[in-house]
């Protein structure tokens, strides 16, 4: 199967699954305090009994693409990691510099990361929001402990070459851009929901 197919299909798995979860969210979300930003008054439509806003379309579209280009890039970061771990003790035998490991060192992390970001923030829900919060410091954490315990024990010096030449820890350069628009989305529900 061509690599075209395929990533079409990892694209496919990532917009199923994204919508199938936004979903279930926000089912969740209408059992807990509602803590929403963007405050709206008039619902536009419901389905499944949970009712949708014209905003949430557009959260909605934003966070598909988010989810959707993470959904992809970790099939690929998981490709590329597999040809260098040994199968039976899970460790890797070569310093990974190249593909996504020469722009972030940990993209599996920050991919993790901007899935989470995408599903959670699509939500429109502070409770998303503190979700993230608290991912983002687990997988933060999960690299530190991962570069001191095991990365820099197997490769002394070949990684701290290579952790002065790729200076970013877990974001892909993209992936900034995403974070930007999430901001951005939140300053500006939490304006228009507080002021």
């Amino acid at each position: 199967m061509s690599e075209k197919i395929k990533t079409i299909g990892y694209g496919f798995i990532g917009a199923i699954s994204f919508t199938v979860l936004f979903f279930l969210l926000r089912f969740l979300l209408k059992f807990v305090p509602d803590f929403y930003i963007w405050e709206t008054e008039s619902e536009w439509f419901k389905i499944f009994g949970i009712s949708l806003y014209q905003i949430d379309i557009i959260y909605f579209i934003i966070c598909l693409i988010f989810v959707t280009h993470g959904v992809i890039n970790l099939f690929l970061i998981t490709k590329e990691n597999h040809k260098a771990r040994n199968d039976n003790t899970r460790k890797p035998e070569k310093l990974l510099k190249e593909g996504f490991y020469s722009k972030a060192r940990h993209p599996m992390y920050g991919t993790f990361l901007i899935i989470n970001f995408g599903l959670l923030l699509s939500t429109r829900s502070i409770w998303g929001l503190i979700l993230i919060g608290l991912f983002f410091i687990i997988q933060y954490g999960n690299s530190y402990i991962e570069e001191k315990t095991e990365l820099l024990e197997i490769f002394p010096e070949d990684y701290k070459k290579y952790k002065k030449k790729v200076s970013n820890m877990m974001f892909l350069p993209v992936y900034k851009h995403y974070i930007l628009t999430g901001v951005i989305l939140t300053i500006g529900g939490l304006y228009f929901t507080f002021f």
